[in-house]
């Protein structure tokens, strides 16, 4: 079985992860955040450390994680934030990359504005018209999920 989520307020174990992403270079931040998620994964499904860890883009259940590990994950990410993250997130940011870019889009400067994780630019119908459904579906959840933070008192 997976070790449990770090305690609450154990210093070493980094539990404010979007402190440490806001105190992050910008341009560090997604590493960062992928770097901690990868590690919360190695740890729910018990890697011994040999394993190479899986490549960003993979959809989770495609690298063999199962719903009684993406709750693990869930639980130590939450622990990690300190925020609730919706088991849906976790169908919408489905891989190690799209789950990074949405803590690094939780961090807030000392305004309270987040800083969402940088999208590409341009003509909609271009950039929409690439993507997949799965990601199409992703980037919409992403962005209604700050505009609802935004209108947030």
């Amino acid at each position: 079985m997976a070790d449990p989520p770090p305690p609450a307020g154990d210093p070493s174990s980094g539990r404010d992860l979007l402190s440490l992403l806001a105190s992050t270079p910008q341009q560090r931040r997604r590493n960062v955040a992928l770097g901690r998620v990868s590690r919360e994964l190695e740890q729910v499904v018990g890697t011994d450390g040999r394993t190479p860890p899986p490549e960003p883009d993979r959809k989770l259940f495609e690298i063999g994680v199962s719903s009684l590990n993406l709750h693990e994950l869930r639980a130590r990410l939450e622990a990690a934030c300190g925020t609730e993250l919706p088991i849906p997130l976790f169908f919408a940011h489905s891989t190690l990359a799209a789950l990074a870019d949405h803590l690094v889009s939780l961090v807030r400067d000392d305004a309270g504005e987040a800083h969402p994780a940088a999208e590409e630019d341009g003509p909609a119908e271009a950039s929409v018209a690439s993507l997949t459904e799965p990601e199409a579906e992703a980037r919409l959840l992403r962005r209604l999920d700050e505009l609802e933070r935004r209108l947030r008192p």
